[in-house]
């Protein structure tokens, strides 16, 4: 078995699409698995794994019944069975390596671990090129994967309502907010790679002064010192997580994914990121999610995850 420190690697894996608006990521950890096998990288065979998954029918039997909420009733029973199963992985004290389909539930993984340690600051690196902050109230879509951490702030005493959400859909977008642990703090976010946010997203970045880091100023610093920088500002934070979303990548390496946007991290970058980052004494939790196979050619975007994966558990630090 791989092991962080004293804790064993655990895999722990969402097989779910229900916040996204194509069809395919649910499909993208077994493409990793199936990189993995094909390039003789033994990521899985040595290591425990625990595996949610939503029944493929909940796309069609839930579907579009919220106007800016798709899906959320479902989704609140994936975050119900993440925070619980979670909260269990970490007090047993693994080391969660997290594989997710959609970004959506990423939320339920940040509420497991304040759960798990109520007495811990949490801090948060978000490699992403997208900054996931909408509400029901603020979103273009309608799509949770663009919401994942507004479940975990309270964006919506800070914004203007721009859509005018049912009751049903208030409930129920508060019932998932009050999920598991305690939300964390503006302050306590670090976005890497971030290039595509809507204005009220901006809004909520300048109001609080979340810290992010643009294209341009991984381009002035370097990543090594980004990824520097972001630890040394999550100084006060007992704990960090690290979701990475592979739309962080330019399009030109995140071939298979949902959402992808130009002007990204190079492979070479975000290999340079993760493994600064991997090494940090405060990591908590690792999550990597977005992989569509059904947007690639080749599997390329599951064999490129797979080979960071596979660098990072078998790295020494």
């Amino acid at each position: 078995m791989h092991k962080r420190q004293n804790k064993i690697i655990h895999f722990f894996e969402v097989k779910s699409e229900l916040g996204a608006g194509t069809y395919g990521a649910s499909l993208g950890i077994d493409a990793i698995h199936f990189a993995s096998i094909q390039h003789q990288l033994n990521i899985f065979e040595n290591n425990p794994i625990k595996r949610i998954e939503a029944p493929l029918e909940w796309n069609f039997e839930h579907g579009k019944n919220y106007e800016y909420a798709y899906n959320i009733d479902a989704i609140i029973k994936i975050y119900e069975q993440i925070v619980h199963d979670l909260t269990q992985l970490i007090q047993q004290n693994y080391f969660p390596f997290i594989l997710g389909g959609d970004h959506s539930f990423a939320g339920a993984s940040i509420k497991a671990i304040r759960q798990a340690y109520p007495d811990k600051r949490l801090g948060v690196i978000w490699i992403d090129a997208h900054a996931d902050l909408h509400s029901p109230f603020t979103t273009p879509s309608g799509n949770l994967h663009g919401m994942p951490l507004a479940t975990v702030l309270e964006v919506e005493k800070i914004t203007e309502p721009l859509n005018h959400v049912s009751e049903q859909e208030m409930n129920q977008w508060n019932h998932l907010c009050n999920l598991g642990g305690e939300d964390i703090l503006f302050e306590d976010i670090v976005y890497i790679a971030l290039r595509d946010c809507e204005q009220p997203e901006w809004d909520i970045i300048h109001k609080t002064g979340i810290h992010y880091y643009t294209p341009e100023q991984i381009q002035n610093f370097g990543i090594e010192k980004i990824a520097k920088y972001s630890c040394d500002y999550l100084e006060k934070c007992d704990l960090i997580y690290l979701s990475f979303d592979v739309d962080s990548m330019d399009p030109s390496v995140s071939t298979g994914t949902g959402t992808p946007v130009p002007n990204g991290l190079s492979l070479e970058q975000a290999k340079l990121l993760l493994h600064y980052l991997w090494k940090s004494q405060k990591l908590s939790a690792f999550e990597l999610v977005e992989v569509n196979p059904l947007l690639d050619c080749n599997n390329k975007m599951a064999t490129i995850a797979a080979n960071i994966i596979a660098e990072l558990i078998y790295s020494n630090f």
